[in-house]
């Protein structure tokens, strides 16, 4: 008969084993987790970091420690609906501002007309005022995206 330790270390071979897949991410991947569960509701469609990736036995799934600005959530890769984040589509194309194939902006636009320019001017204030205090660099680039709107308006209407 073996020892209890050697008895260990083969069930934790045989345990090592049964898991099916390898993680879908990495320490460092930025991802976006798109489906609501009682843990991740508060960072919903927010962009965060993986700190961290364990494989949860009695789930059958890995699970990730993800940091959300300062805010740490462990996220489930199936139940939360996890994605790889696209750091572009939060500023150019979000997903959240897409749907049924008609963007946001495009609909915004066609029914303000000449107003488009101040709905612009007003984002673009927003998104300046705020980028030391909330998303930083991207608030600067979304600025950029309605500054370029709405010289586009200008242009269109002069």
């Amino acid at each position: 008969m073996g020892s209890y330790s050697e008895g260990i270390r083969q069930a934790l071979k045989e345990t090592r084993g049964m898991v099916k897949d390898k993680p879908k991410f990495k320490v460092g991947d930025k991802v976006i987790c798109r489906l609501t569960s009682c843990n991740v509701s508060v960072v919903l469609d927010e962009v965060g970091v993986v700190k961290d990736v364990e494989y949860d036995y009695s789930r059958d799934q890995f699970t990730y420690g993800v940091l959300f600005g300062t805010l740490s959530q462990i996220c489930y890769e199936d139940s939360d609906g996890m994605e790889t984040a696209n750091p572009q589509d939060s500023v150019n194309h979000p997903s959240h501002y897409n749907q049924h194939g008609v963007e946001c902006i495009e609909a915004i636009r066609a029914s303000l007309g000449d107003e488009f320019e101040s709905y612009c001017k007003g984002n673009c204030m927003k998104y300046l005022w705020r980028y030391k205090y909330k998303n930083g660099v991207e608030d600067l680039k979304k600025a950029q995206v309605y500054l370029s709107w709405m010289i586009e308006a200008t242009t269109e209407n002069d």
